[in-house]
């Protein structure tokens, strides 16, 4: 499911983003979890999950679904698995 994330509101992907957001987790074992996805294994930017985001630590986005760009490596998620 996180491989083939795109962001574009299915069904399964609204579903994950609940869970993380609501839960304030990140990923089923680990945040590292999600650089598997093809999105962002492929980008030449820094991307994350908007719904792993921490909003608590300094970042940029603060959408709620979809991909977020962030400037440095250390991207505001949360730590706890899902």
């Amino acid at each position: 499911m996180l491989v083939n994330y795109t962001g574009q509101n299915r069904t399964t992907e609204q579903s994950w983003d609940y869970v993380q957001s609501t839960m304030k987790c990140c990923g089923w074992m680990d945040p590292s979890n999600w650089l598997e996805n093809v999105w962002i294994k492929n980008s030449s930017g820094i991307l994350y999950p908007c719904s792993c985001r921490n909003e608590t630590l300094p970042g940029t986005d603060m959408n709620e679904t979809g991909l977020c760009e962030h400037l440095s490596a250390d991207v505001p998620v949360y730590k706890t698995v899902c």
